[in-house]
């Protein structure tokens, strides 16, 4: 765990330089419109990094929690918007684990330590979680009390999955493929081939992804995987979140592809029907502002 030893240093050592580049805001993002992200001075996509929030726009950007405990994988917001839940690492405590927080990142909580339990997000109902198990090399479901590990469908890869808004389907990344399950386990199969980091737009209908192998960029497809259209030629290692309203996405490319010749990568949004991409982000020169996940408006 040496990397991750050098990673709290080097956070708790940024910290300072990172609010000074910016916006003041209030003590928290207001949570009725707001992105959560990471911020990591390294220069490496798999390190665990600080949890930050903005507004929306981009006018307010600031730390909701404190150093000392590390975001390891994306958050990924509860249906009823109210909490966000990531994989994390509490250096108090010196333990890796499932986190859960409230929107405005208040009530930093660890649900459990189990190390081989890795890239959460909820289940459709809010009352457990869905989960990559490393053990099994598939994903299973859990109780948020950590009880109840059911292997559900294998194998998979570890990123996080998305759940359709009805809960009926599952999709997941597989040798840089995009693949959908349906909720009892049945009808398995590959969905978008060449692609990476899917997620459901909030009606259902479309998919948002990377391009892989042939193909870079971001896309979109219909619910089926027809339909796919590159909608900018600019992609990021990171995930993709939709707006609650679905008309816009959030992303971090890396700053050379914003015309930016230094190290890192920001925080940007663009509207779903293509066009400009607005930088969100300013975070220092080598530092990484990762894994937007957008707060839906109540």
């Amino acid at each position: 765990m040496p990397y991750l030893r050098l990673a709290r240093l080097v956070l708790a050592a940024a910290s300072a330089a990172v609010a000074a580049a910016c916006h003041d805001g209030p003590t928290r993002p207001d949570g009725r419109n707001a992105i959560v992200f990471g911020i990591n001075p390294q220069l490496s996509r798999n390190g665990c990094s600080e949890i930050w929030g903005m507004t929306a726009d981009g006018g307010e950007s600031h730390q909701m929690v404190p150093s000392s405990v590390l975001m390891c994988s994306p958050p990924r917001r509860s249906r009823d918007g109210r909490r966000l839940v990531f994989g994390g690492f509490d250096a108090a405590a010196r333990a890796f684990g499932i986190y859960v927080m409230n929107a405005d990142g208040s009530n930093v909580t660890r649900l459990h330590t189990i190390g081989d339990l890795q890239a959460p997000t909820w289940a459709p109902r809010d009352t457990a979680l869905t989960v990559y198990d490393g053990s099994t090399g598939g994903y299973a479901s859990i109780r948020l009390d950590g009880t109840g590990l059911t292997p559900f469908v294998g194998p998979g890869s570890p990123f996080t999955p998305s759940w359709s808004p009805d809960g009926t389907r599952l999709l997941y990344l597989l040798s840089e493929a995009l693949w959908v399950v349906n909720a009892d386990g049945t009808g398995k199969r590959e969905l978008i081939a060449d692609a990476f980091y899917g997620r459901w737009s909030p009606n259902g209908r479309q998919i948002a992804f990377y391009g892989a192998r042939t193909r870079s960029g971001v896309y979109l497809a219909n619910a089926d995987g027809s339909g796919q259209r590159q909608i900018t030629p600019i992609d990021a290692n990171t995930q993709i979140s939709w707006s609650p309203d679905g008309g816009r996405i959030a992303f971090a490319p890396r700053r050379t592809a914003l015309g930016i010749d230094d190290g890192g990568s920001e925080i940007v949004v663009m509207s779903t029907a293509g066009g400009e991409l607005t930088r969100l982000t300013h975070v220092p020169t080598g530092q990484w502002a990762l894994h937007p996940e957008w707060a839906p408006v109540p």
